[in-house]
């Protein structure tokens, strides 16, 4: 140890600091005056986007981040060309009157022969008045045409007595050539003209059309198949010569294309160059990707009473004999069982998972698919008792437009506790567990249904659309004990961009997802299979699976275990304001509300406590988060505050009493861990790979 903290302090030694690298001034800081506040679509992070002299990044005056910092030099040249670039995009958003009245150079530290000085620079603003768009105009478009403009206008980003905003316009005469050649226009074009009249803060818009001839497709050409057969790409595409010109149906065929997943490059391009020809040709260019491919990767995958490290792997082949079909090989393996915050009740215990899939999507020209998907899991629950689940799938999945997807098909499940033998005094403790309901090693069979919509704009980083999912279980027995229940689950997502002051881009997103189980026969239901609430993509103000009431058990004398009851009716409903910031940053504020009712029983809302049970058990939850959208997704870290509720300390209230009776907490409370008597409310903290909504 004493050899690594050597290492360390030469290694910070060894580090130049930022002042001795350069000679000149470093900036350290870059302020405006005379611009408005954060929501104004004027701050100081907006302004300095726009400028090309930069600042130094957070530490060039602290050691030893000095000796990290790279330091940015002030260039007096730059900032009067500077000085011009806002004036343009200050009129650019409507400030015509707008002027940099100069910058003041603030000096920080005094330069030295050996070390550089260090300044900080402050811009003056003047805006004066902001123009409004006074007259918006579209001309040119008649009929049909004329017919469409109405329509993009009346949904348009910008109307007459708005604040005038060249990027919003701009991004009006798109939406409207976009949608004249999407129906069936290709030719069409939008020109923009602009009258400003500063004195009067008024700017004239006019949106000048030029239709052309209504078009069809013309011949379609396909190039760069080697591997995958030509025919196949043309099922995909889905074009025929003749049809009507449609540019969102090129832009949907090629994403239909790309999503063979056999080809990393995908272009489908119209020849417009003859602006007089009816017929458009049509221009497919595709490159072959690989079709093997191997990962390994790994991971913590961590809850509030059981963490497990474990290595991963799969193997995917995309193109099997040359006919499209998909095989795909996974497995993990980890040790689980480990507790961080007790160490002596730590038991760590191999667990894996094996997962094989084969699909053929090449039915009905590609619209129908055959899938067979296998799973074996050997893990460990929320009691850390080892289970052994195996799974067997083969549904058929119906795409008849690019938005929707419908699947049907069996399935079937073991699920067992391979150490908890009938009549043991483990078997008898787990009645008291999971309920008097419990079996050991039961069968599913069922009939799985899901059919799902979806409408986003961009399935990584949605601004605008919505998304729905549903899925139906019927379970019904082979023979005479097995399990006979329905079980509806669902996701709804609706996603509203947001403007406040017409400059701050949000979205507004809002989710609602559950699961309801109705009990068909006399076996009771599974416990796996309830409704549980709590996570990172859930109810956010309780760990995974951990929302609602639930039981504490000893596995060993002086260690506590807590399972959750769960429920056979689980609702959440969330929103989330997004903003984007800079750097692929989104910072976002977020309020979850859940309920978890009919905990054991099945759901019968003539029941005179359905209802009450359906309050009684609402909570409630707000955060804020910040996303990072990195190349391969969103990376998210959410802190959540709620309440504390009443199944929190069981049957005792005071926290210290609670923790007096229960020493392993069901949550990862960040208050709670630093002092376990607060009675604060409960935080916790969320990292997580993907949006929560």
């Amino acid at each position: 140890m004493r050899a690594v903290w050597l290492l360390i302090l030469a290694t910070l030694v060894a580090c130049t600091p930022a002042r001795r690298k350069v000679r000149g001034d470093i900036v350290r800081d870059i302020a405006f005056q005379g611009n408005a506040g954060v929501f104004s679509g004027q701050n100081d992070y907006q302004l300095r986007t726009q400028i090309e002299q930069e600042d130094s990044a957070f530490g060039v005056l602290t050691w030893p981040m000095s000796g990290f910092v790279e330091p940015v030099l002030l260039q007096p040249d730059v900032l009067v060309r500077d000085a011009y670039r806002l004036e343009v995009w200050y009129a650019h958003h409507g400030w015509l009157d707008a002027r940099v009245a100069g910058w003041t150079i603030d000096r920080v530290r005094a330069s030295t022969r050996r070390k550089a000085g260090v300044v900080d620079v402050l811009g003056r603003v003047s805006t004066g008045p902001r123009s409004t768009v006074r007259k918006l105009a579209v001309t040119g478009a008649t009929g049909a045409a004329g017919i469409l403009a109405k329509t993009v206008m009346r949904t348009a980003e910008v109307h007459e007595g708005d604040p005038f905003d060249l990027e919003l316009v701009e991004s009006t005469r798109t939406a409207l050539q976009d949608q004249l050649r999407r129906s069936g226009f290709a030719y069409a074009k939008v020109d923009l003209e602009m009258h400003a009249w500063p004195e009067q803060q008024a700017v004239d818009v006019e949106l000048r059309a030029v239709v052309g001839i209504p078009a069809k497709l013309g011949p379609i050409t396909v190039e760069g198949c080697d591997r995958v057969r030509e025919a196949f790409v043309r099922d995909a595409l889905n074009l025929e010569e003749g049809e009507p010109y449609r540019l969102d149906g090129l832009v949907a065929a090629q994403r239909r294309v790309f999503a063979m997943k056999t080809f990393s490059l995908v272009t489908v391009q119209p020849d417009l160059s003859d602006p007089t020809a009816e017929a458009v040709p049509i221009r497919v260019r595709v490159t072959e990707n690989k079709f093997r491919s191997l990962r390994f990767g790994g991971g913590v995958k961590a809850e509030s009473q059981n963490w497990e490290p474990y290595v991963s792997s799969s193997f995917k082949h995309t193109n099997v004999f040359g006919q499209l079909i998909q095989f795909q090989l996974g497995g993990r393996f980890g040790l689980s069982g480990y507790t961080p915050f007790n160490k002596a009740a730590s038991n760590l215990k191999p667990v894996w998972k094996v997962n094989s899939s084969v699909l053929y999507p090449r039915i009905l020209h590609q619209t129908v698919a055959q899938q067979l998907e296998v799973d074996i899991e050997r893990g460990l629950d929320q009691s850390l008792q080892e289970y052994f689940n195996p799974k067997v799938d083969f549904r058929s999945i119906f795409k008849p437009s690019d938005i929707v997807v419908i699947s049907m098909g069996p399935h079937v499940e073991i699920f067992s506790y391979p150490f908890l033998e009938p009549g043991s005094v483990a078997g008898e403790q787990a009645k008291i567990v999971y309920g008097e309901d419990f079996v050991n090693r039961y069968r599913i069979t069922s009939i799985d249904t899901a059919f799902t919509v979806d409408w986003r704009d961009d399935r990584f980083s949605t601004k605008r659309g919505s998304f729905f999912t549903t899925t139906l279980r019927m379970a019904f027995p082979l023979q005479e004990g097995d399990y006979a229940f329905g079980a509806l689950s669902g996701d709804w997502r609706l996603f509203r961009p947001v403007r406040v002051r017409d400059q701050v881009p949000m979205t507004l997103a809002t989710r609602i997802h559950g699961k309801l189980l109705v009990d068909l026969g006399d076996a009771g239901l599974p416990y796996p299979e309830l409704a549980f609430l709590g996570g990172a993509s859930s109810m956010r103000g309780y760990p995974t699976r951990s929302m609602g009431p639930y039981r504490t058990y000893q596995p060993v004398e002086g260690t506590y275990r807590y399972v959750p009851v769960g429920g056979t009716l689980g609702l959440v409903l969330s929103e989330e304001l997004r903003y984007y910031g800079g750097y692929g940053v989104t910072w976002a504020v977020f309020g979850d509300v859940a309920t978890l009712a009919n905990p054991g029983r099945t759901v019968d809302i003539r029941d005179d406590t359905f209802w009450g049970d359906l309050t009684e058990s609402a909570r409630f939850a707000v955060g804020v988060g910040a996303r990072y959208q990195s190349s391969i997704g969103p990376l998210r870290l959410d802190f959540a505050m709620r309440p504390y509720a009443d199944e929190d300390c069981g049957p005792v209230e005071s926290p210290l009493a609670c923790y007096q009776a229960t020493p392993i907490q069901r949550r990862l409370d960040a208050v709670r861990f630093i002092d376990r008597s607060s009675s604060l409310p409960a935080f916790m903290i969320f990292f997580a790979f993907g949006e929560a909504i």
